[in-house]
């Protein structure tokens, strides 16, 4: 009878100790793949049999995958590996591309869609070897999955395209074992005694690893006045944050461009009372530069990554114009809001000088996609007193503000103290309001040029709730261009040249 007994357990205990199958990997080629060079802004590269990455002209590529064959398996991991044709000491990085309607044979650097948040980044890429990215992140089961991958080294790197044959990109996709298979019921087997099933030998559970996402913010927002700093008590924040964990908190930034003074005109002194004491709560670089002279080309270099050669305050015209992506192209993109609001403007998207309304410190009207599609910038390019309105609400307030006074109170035609008391009068509103307290917002208030004395040496205060607090200063050497990335970053968003591309983001002055 015990033989018996032994007999019947046998089988039973194997069935416990059976692994679950494993569900197979997936190997899928592109349906899609090109680059687009900014040099060549209008050439398609859609047939060859090489991709190509570079950071100086900036050289992007694209790929877009169409996955099928999941059958409700999670993704245990997904990794796109890409064969390079050549070296860099520089790694590559592939990106999320949320748009799949771009093709394969008119994708150009003049239309291509804009890239999201870093997946992945590659050491150094040696000659004749798979470059494999985890992308496991990014894929959530069937569909299609479009990727930007970039360099940010200035030696160009060759990839192999679809169109290469043997060493085409491949997107490699491991599902987790299914639950399905999990070991059987003791109904299909004569069940033993009690005494006969162990309890300690039970066949392990399988579950498939969950990425939780790591941008949903952590803080709590303060729901006081911001113009005041948080207690002393409050923990500082990590000094390891990354710039992930800041574009998932900060929702909201405006920047406030002030005329024409050096840094030593307006910090810590007496004309300037609202701005020393501003700075003196949140936080300043002290070694920031802006580019170049007169205003509009550092406007442009601020919104736009580059002033496209325009070297003069031109008002938009035929002969000053700009066809290139811009900010408010990757935002749109992104799924987030914008808005420009001069003081002083009759109305919306003016496009000549009026009173105190200057276009030349108004770079949006300069982009075509901006100018010249009419409800587009009579709704994005609006007069300042439309922001206490959109104010309102977190939900009425866009991601991204420029706020530009106009020439008296922007320090250009009048003085350093009405520039000031201007501040004084409109930046608490801003910081006591639902985007900043509610949500999470970093105001910047700077400088387009300095009075062509002092080496182009202009203030940036950071201020917001997303900002350092404390009077805390950064001397890292820092330009427009770093603003502008401080932006891209804070958002998800793609550089737009190498003039961003290459600019430190100002992380330091971040809370």
């Amino acid at each position: 009878m015990l033989v018996v007994l032994a007999f019947l357990a046998a089988p039973l205990l194997t069935l416990a100790y059976a692994s679950p199958q494993a569900a197979p990997t997936l190997t899928i080629n592109p349906v899609a793949d090109a680059y687009v060079n900014s040099a060549s802004a209008g050439t398609n590269y859609g047939t060859l049999t090489s991709l190509r990455v570079d950071g100086s002209p900036v050289v992007d590529s694209f790929l877009r995958f169409s996955v099928s064959g999941l059958t409700g398996s999670s993704i245990s991991q997904a990794r796109l590996e890409l064969h390079a044709n050549s070296a860099s000491t520089k790694g590559i990085t592939v990106k999320a591309v949320a748009n799949n309607t771009w093709g394969e044979k008119t994708i150009k650097y003049s239309n291509m869609p804009a890239m999201g948040a870093a997946l992945a980044t590659s050491a150094a890429v040696p000659s004749g070897a798979w470059v494999s990215l985890n992308v496991t992140s990014y894929i959530s089961g069937n569909g299609t999955y479009s990727f930007g991958v970039i360099t940010p080294g200035s030696t160009a790197i060759s990839l192999a395209s679809r169109e290469s044959g043997a060493n085409a990109p491949r997107l490699i996709i491991t599902p987790a074992s299914p639950t399905s298979t999990t070991a059987p019921t003791s109904t299909s087997t004569p069940a033993p005694t009690s005494t006969s099933t162990p309890t300690t030998t039970s066949s392990p559970t399988v579950t498939p690893t969950i990425s939780v996402p790591t941008d949903t913010p952590t803080d709590t927002p303060t729901n006081t006045a911001t113009l005041e700093p948080p207690p002393t008590d409050t923990p500082a924040p990590s000094a390891t944050a990354t710039v992930a964990a800041q574009s998932g908190s900060i929702q909201h930034v405006f920047i406030i461009v002030m005329e024409n003074k050096a840094y030593s005109q307006v910090w810590n002194t007496s004309s300037t009372p609202y701005i020393t004491r501003l700075g003196s709560a949140y936080s300043i670089a002290t070694n920031f530069f802006a580019i170049t002279h007169p205003s509009l080309p550092n406007y442009l270099d601020l919104f736009g990554g580059s002033n496209y050669g325009i070297t003069t305050d031109c008002s938009p015209s035929a002969s000053c114009h700009i066809d290139a992506p811009n900010l408010a192209d990757n935002l749109d993109a992104k799924g987030l809001t914008w808005k420009g609001y001069m003081e002083s403007m009759p109305s919306p998207c003016t496009l000549v000088a009026s009173g105190n309304y200057a276009p030349k410190h108004n770079p949006l009207i300069y982009f075509d996609d901006i100018r010249t599609d009419t409800a587009r910038c009579n709704t994005h390019v609006v007069p300042f007193t439309a922001l206490s309105g959109d104010l309102g609400s977190a939900a009425t307030t866009p991601n991204y503000a420029l706020i530009v006074p106009d020439q008296c109170s922007d320090m250009h035609d009048c003085s350093i103290s009405t520039g000031d008391t201007w501040l004084a009068n409109h930046v608490p509103t801003i910081l006591n309001s639902p985007a900043c307290t509610s949500d999470k917002c970093l105001l910047v208030v700077t400088w387009d040029e300095d009075n062509n004395g002092s080496g182009n040496h202009v203030l940036a205060i950071f201020a917001g709730s997303g900002a350092a607090t404390g009077g805390a200063s950064s001397s890292a050497s820092y330009t427009l261009f770093s603003l502008l990335r401080t932006v891209e970053d804070i958002f998800g968003l793609p550089a737009q040249t190498t003039n961003d591309r290459a600019a430190a983001p100002m992380n330091d002055l971040l809370h």
